[in-house]
């Protein structure tokens, strides 16, 4: 059943996996939600307990276990929040289910506001410590507890602290042993960091709304889960095996958006040579559009700008993988199209087998993931 709203669904019956991620030390922005998402919410809980299979009383019970999922799914490893944290926001525990009965969705957005300063701070705690004239003891016995049941909130600053460096120091310890400089492993984790940052300054509160109420629908069960907007657009083409665009597979590297793969018989395959490792820096719409800049862009960001109707025009700005000379980028134009992913598609084969003496015939079906057009239903 799909439930829609603004932009947004909820799913019955199908389970979606939420990525978080994380600029200078500059103060983070406080997110904030908007009166659509107070409606919405409102909406959520009206169809749940209408439509539902499971009549779930919202109650003091079920608050606590949103507060758990909730702060589970956003520091798992128990490596973010400290101890105070936790005590402070415990007044929420009992709380969460008459605050989301009454459209008020502020307790969720002040347990992740500082969440992400948290892992703000830290993540920059750990760039300068990177940077510094530190040097890691690797002859040094010392231990790393990294099974989040085993686990406790750090209690204070100095013991957060003494944890991060003793990460740190396994992940750059990580790198030498696979035959990395000790330099260069401190420049990779630094860049890493710094990708994580500025991931996390490009989070907005439609991230916060889509965690925050699929803590909520996880309590129906497992393969309940609520579809942000832009979370639903690539649901959807993931079930349909199709979408309008050029037919390239991107992924971020640090600022830059690299081409991962470009699917076979698609527009940018068709009429362009793109290859795996071009980088685009910049996107513009039609034959006469300004160029966007998208050096630093989050990559649905990107993935936006450049999907569109069929039969339209993109100008892609890119930066060769051979070349890391953005002041050699060349401008390629794209008609957009009907894309197939025909990698997830279902297939089918005849194999032969010796069997007994004779060659048998075995049918072999492979279905790579699951999927269904909605829009045609």
């Amino acid at each position: 059943m799909n439930l829609f709203r603004q932009n947004c669904c909820l799913v019955f019956g199908l389970c979606l996996g939420i990525l978080l991620a994380g600029s200078v030390r500059a103060e983070l922005a406080v997110l904030q939600f908007s009166s659509a998402q107070t409606e919405t919410a409102k909406e959520i809980l009206e169809k749940l307990s209408q439509h539902h299979y499971r009549k779930l009383a919202l109650d003091d019970q079920s608050s606590a276990e949103i507060f758990d999922n909730f702060i589970d799914t956003l520091d798992p490893l128990k490596s973010y929040y400290l101890q105070s944290d936790i005590d402070e926001f415990a007044r929420y525990r009992d709380r969460l289910d008459d605050a989301l009965l009454n459209e008020d969705l502020e307790p969720g957005f002040a347990l992740y506001n500082r969440f992400r300063k948290r892992m703000h701070d830290r993540l920059t705690d750990n760039i300068s410590l990177l940077e510094s004239d530190h040097q890691f003891n690797f002859e040094l016995e010392e231990s790393l507890v990294v099974d989040k049941d085993a686990r406790t909130w750090a209690k204070n600053t100095q013991e957060a602290n003494d944890y991060w460096r003793k990460r740190v120091k396994d992940a750059l310890l990580r790198l030498v042993l696979s035959g990395k400089e000790i330099e260069a492993s401190r420049e990779l984790l630094v860049k890493r960091y710094r990708t994580q940052l500025k991931q996390l300054s490009q989070q907005d509160n439609h991230d916060v709304f889509e965690l925050f109420i699929s803590a909520l629908t996880e309590l129906y069960d497992p393969h309940t889960s609520y579809l942000s907007p832009r979370t639903l657009e690539n649901f959807n083409i993931a079930m349909s095996l199709s979408l309008e665009g050029i037919g390239a597979v991107l992924q971020n590297e640090y600022e830059l958006t690299n081409i991962v793969r470009i699917v076979a018989g698609g527009p940018a395959d068709r009429e362009t040579d793109l290859r795996p490792g071009d980088k685009i820096i910049g996107v513009a719409q039609g034959e006469n559009g300004e160029m966007v800049d998208i050096i630093g862009w989050r990559i649905d960001d990107v993935v936006q700008l450049i999907r569109g109707k069929k039969d339209t025009v993109v100008r892609l700005e890119i930066q060769p993988a051979t070349d890391e000379n953005s002041d050699n980028s060349r401008i390629v134009t794209i008609v957009r199209d009907k894309v197939k992913l025909e990698e997830q598609a279902a297939k089918s084969e005849i194999i032969e087998l010796p069997v007994n003496d004779r060659q048998s015939k075995i049918g072999v079906i492979t279905i790579p993931a699951f999927y269904m057009d909605f829009e045609k239903r």
